[in-house]
């Protein structure tokens, strides 16, 4: 029993390792060539989003693009506040954005996807950023993304750190740091898996190809579906890591919510391939397992935390260095006791047959 938990706690580690050594492999966008920029089109969903309208607008002001080759569509999502009236005082003075009212739900899609598949029709760009209305864009987003497209590429994803510098958000934020330390890892040997849908480039050629964004399969997750659905076409992925292409995400408020925000991520997370799901149920036993040990051997419990908090450490530094990112050391303590609480409890939510509310819908 003992050797059983230490060799699984000692593989959990490892795979640490080998994260933090692959990394300074990942792969940077190579320097902005300003002497191309085509017309381009943003699509955002929006529902019940009327306290973010005021900074959702003053940030996509603030992109480094000509204004005369963007379009921004918002596509207002039947919201029950103040969102449509708050995005017509905003955006009153820019003729590059456009408000569409969505009315209805088309094919099986609900949510944000059914959003930006009424949005595409009204894109005159063949390029589509995709992005959400609690999410803050550095100013060379755009450019960012758009030089590293080539013709075989059909979806380009960006990286995501959460706001704030309390304890709740910082743990929030280790946790994307990581998840996507593991992604853009295992990305280099298995042809790109996903990329987040909060931060993402499409193109016309690849929604053709596919049928739409109205083709994909009923989803929670949008992003995992179409990235599927282009990969199925031949179409590449690819992820870009850097500060141009680094989104900024307002954390969950309180545990309900993010428990909510992982029960989604483990419905799209059990679409990607096995080993990817195994690698990330594994990381989520490391505390269970280490109690486990402590009743018998607590030494050796002490010993393979310290080693997981060190090697943690070490690579969320790696990687915040790259993003300006800075992680409280408290943060490095408890992130195992949260993350062992969030990833369990959004696995059993995802598996309980119930539905869960959101802006006034049932998922």
């Amino acid at each position: 029993m003992t050797v059983a938990l230490v060799s699984a706690l000692i593989l959990i580690l490892i795979m640490d390792v080998i994260i933090l050594i692959w990394w300074p492999g990942a792969k940077m966008p190579p320097p902005i060539d300003r002497s191309d920029q085509p017309l381009l089109s943003i699509l955002i969903a929006l529902r019940d989003e009327e306290q973010n309208i005021s900074g959702l607008i003053e940030n996509l002001l603030q992109l480094d693009y000509p204004r005369s080759k963007l379009q921004i569509l918002l596509g207002d999502d039947r919201s029950s506040d103040n969102t449509r009236e708050r995005l017509e005082e905003t955006i009153s003075e820019y003729r590059h954005f456009q408000i569409i009212p969505i009315y209805q739900d088309i094919a099986s899609l609900v949510g944000k996807a059914n959003v930006i598949a009424q949005l595409i029709p009204y894109a005159k760009s063949d390029y589509l950023f995709i992005t959400d209305a609690d999410v803050r864009v550095p100013k060379d987003w755009l450019n960012s993304l758009l030089v590293r497209w080539k013709p075989n590429i059909g979806v380009l994803g960006g990286c995501t750190v959460v706001a704030g510098n309390d304890l709740w958000s910082q743990l929030q934020n280790m946790d994307w740091l990581l998840a996507q330390a593991m992604l853009f890892t295992s990305n280099d040997w298995y042809r790109n898996i996903t990329v987040s849908g909060t931060n993402m480039m499409i193109t016309k050629q690849t929604c053709d190809a596919i049928g739409g964004y109205d083709n994909i399969p009923y989803s929670l997750t949008e992003d995992v579906g179409f990235v599927l659905a282009a990969k199925a076409k031949g179409f590449t992925v690819d992820n870009v890591w850097g500060r141009g292409s680094c989104a900024t995400i307002s954390p969950q408020e309180n545990w309900s919510a993010l428990l909510k925000q992982r029960s989604r991520w483990t419905y799209g997370a059990l679409k990607l391939p096995g080993f990817e799901v195994m690698a990330l149920g594994i990381r989520a036993l490391f505390l269970p397992l280490v109690l486990i040990l402590a009743f018998e051997h607590p030494w050796w419990a002490c010993a393979l935390v310290s080693a997981r908090v060190i090697l943690q450490s070490v690579l969320v530094k790696r990687i915040g260095t790259l993003l300006d990112q800075r992680i409280r050391f408290e943060t490095f303590v408890l992130f195992e006791v949260y993350y062992a609480l969030v990833t369990l409890g959004g696995f059993v939510l995802h598996v309980l047959p119930i539905k869960y509310g959101w802006k006034g819908r049932n998922y």
